[in-house]
């Protein structure tokens, strides 16, 4: 979201300085040019007088006055025919780059007009580009603080709305990883993301109800394995010990540490040959007949006597994905 809208709300910024320094840019220009045109009617009108080009002194005085404007560089005062009898300011071969502005110095007598000469003023935009620079400086600083406010609140509002809900989110995905529940997540937007996390809850929650209800029943199914009165046993399909309940246990007479999980049939088979349940045999040839019959994968039932005179019936079922299940009675 940063990487969208941050462009995005730089470029929309941007956009509206250019817009503001033209309008300002526009409005100062204006102002210049509507300064000078006042002082040029204003200057026209009160010079104008039959002999104007005779009083030089007093007209000299004039220009003097409106070139102390700052942005008047040089005034000219010109007779009817043109010729110039009166400057002040810079040089001719100085006005080049300069803004030019006129007014026609006249009188009226007897409703008729008479045109008695010219002011030309020139000026320059000169305060005014300055004074346009100072503001596109302070502007521009204006505008970094602005993608430096956006820029932090777009992180605040990215790490608000987005990563902390999806480090939640992450946190309770992973937690399974420990063997733990997942645990919903507490979260709730109208976005996208608040939707996933609503659907996730959901799941979470069937889930939950399921793995309770399978502990429910493995709880019940131990019970009932435990309490039994036949032994059980299960082995893999590499016929390892991976089942068993406390009877089968007694009626072997089995030590603890020997019946855990992953205890080969074979190494069980050998502990009782070498105590003599099975008689003077000969204990590797019967291993290696008892784990032939248990890879056949087929049914079988055998009686045995144990050397306390203890007959032991055992029921021996293969399992569709391999290994068996031995009941003892």
């Amino acid at each position: 979201m940063l990487f969208i809208a941050l462009p995005l709300v730089s470029m929309f910024s941007l956009a509206l300085f250019v817009v503001f320094g033209y309008v300002s840019y526009k409005v100062l220009r204006d102002d210049l040019n509507g300064k000078v045109e006042q002082t040029a009617d204003i200057n026209a009108r009160v010079l104008a007088t039959p002999f104007w080009y005779l009083d030089v002194d007093n007209i000299e005085s004039a220009l003097n006055a409106m070139a102390r404007d700052s942005d008047i560089v040089a005034v000219q005062a010109l007779g009817a025919d043109g010729t110039e009898f009166a400057h002040t300011g810079v040089s001719q071969s100085e006005l080049a780059d300069t803004l030019r502005l006129s007014r026609r110095v006249y009188f009226e007598r007897n409703n008729v007009r008479h045109d008695v000469g010219e002011l030309v003023i020139y000026f320059t935009e000169e305060r005014v580009q300055n004074l346009l620079l100072r503001r596109i400086a302070i502007d521009m600083v204006l505008f970094g603080l602005l993608i430096a406010v956006v820029a932090a609140s777009l992180l605040i509002a990215n790490k608000r709305s987005i990563k902390e809900p999806l480090n939640r989110l992450l946190h309770s995905i992973r937690m399974t990883k420990h063997g733990r529940l997942r645990r919903p997540v507490e979260w709730n937007s109208a976005d996208e993301l608040g939707l996933l996390i609503r659907e996730y809850n959901e799941m979470v929650a069937l889930q939950g109800q399921s793995q309770e209800e399978a502990q429910r029943k493995q709880a019940l199914l131990e019970a009932t394995l435990h309490n039994i009165g036949q032994g059980i046993c299960l082995f893999d399909q590499d016929l390892n010990l991976m089942v068993w309940n406390e009877r089968y246990i007694e009626l072997l007479n089995l030590p603890r540490d020997l019946v855990k999980e992953g205890t080969p049939l074979s190494d069980i088979l050998r502990f009782n040959g070498e105590r003599g349940e099975y008689g003077d045999v000969s204990i590797q040839a019967l291993i290696s007949d008892r784990v032939a019959i248990a890879r056949r994968r087929e049914p079988y039932r055998m009686e045995r006597t144990r050397p306390n005179g203890r007959v032991i019936q055992v029921d021996h079922n293969p399992m569709p994905g391999g290994g068996y299940v031995a009941t003892y009675t």
